[in-house]
């Protein structure tokens, strides 16, 4: 982690992406760092034990002895086959995570958890929507991928974290609300998120500011414990650093900063709807 003392260390967050911003904070979250912890411990036992877990899991016609999940879940004592049919036949892709990929749902992360050490690593967030719209032909592309083949061209896959439902206006729409309320549900069924995610804070933050939170929470977290006084006189130099003063600045900038890191991180998505001054 950066010496919240050196102004260099931070020199990297002037070009940092919305991802790169939220990633910031979620890696200084503790239960995250307890969470990779634990993951690779599993993994790196259960490597030992049985080897390196196959590529393409979800084809295999039977089970492996690593801890994998199902989605969507499969039945007690359903073996494998069986669950591939009755996924095709209820009209779901069938997919397996490693435990890995589980956990990282957890975070709304997509694949892999990053190792809290590495700075700026490729990582790759589910989808931060902002509830209904309306939207536009050109819109709808970010709601699918293209898996096309070589034998086939032009397939699409809707993304998994995302519904896209079509409403006829000419039609009666209460029925097709509750429709779309069992489709929603459904697809959230599904997806059998291991633990509840706490979901994005109402609070705004000014983009300008997010650099100093994140200095203020490293000061704050350092086992020096500088005091509010120390963290002002470094940190604003050129403002009046009163007892008064530096108890409210600093101490209001920590607690925002502790809310990015504990559960608003995904704000930093939304670059374009927190507040600029």
């Amino acid at each position: 982690m950066p010496d919240w003392r050196k102004d260099g260390d931070y020199a990297f967050t002037e070009n940092l992406s919305p991802e790169g911003w939220a990633w910031e904070f979620l890696r200084r979250n503790p239960e995250y760092n307890s969470n990779y912890e634990s993951v690779k411990t599993l993994v790196a036992n259960e490597e030992k034990e049985f080897g390196p877990i196959p590529a393409g899991i979800w084809r295999l016609n039977k089970d492996i002895p690593h801890t994998v999940h199902f989605i969507p879940e499969k039945k007690p004592n359903e073996s494998r086959m069986k669950w591939i049919h009755r996924c095709i036949a209820e009209d779901k892709e069938p997919r397996v995570l490693t435990h890995e990929g589980w956990i990282a749902r957890k975070w709304r992360l997509k694949f892999w958890m990053p190792s809290p050490e590495e700075n700026e690593p490729e990582l790759y967030f589910f989808k931060q929507g902002r509830g209904a719209e309306l939207l536009s032909w050109d819109d709808c592309s970010q709601y699918f991928y293209d898996v096309s083949g070589e034998e086939e061209q032009g397939v699409y896959e809707q993304v998994e974290e995302s519904v896209v439902i079509v409403f006829d206006v000419m039609q009666a729409i209460t029925p097709q609300l509750k429709q779309a309320n069992k489709i929603i549900k459904g697809k959230k069924n599904d997806l059998k998120l291991p633990l509840s995610f706490k979901g994005q804070g109402k609070n705004k933050t000014d983009i300008k500011t997010l650099p100093t939170l994140l200095r203020i929470y490293d000061a704050w977290k350092d086992k020096l414990k500088p005091s509010p006084s120390e963290i002002a006189d470094h940190l604003f130099p050129q403002e009046d650093n009163s007892l008064y003063a530096v108890s409210d600045k600093v101490t209001k900038r920590y607690k925002r900063a502790k809310q990015l890191v504990m559960k608003d991180y995904l704000q930093c998505l939304l670059m374009s709807d927190i507040q600029k001054k």
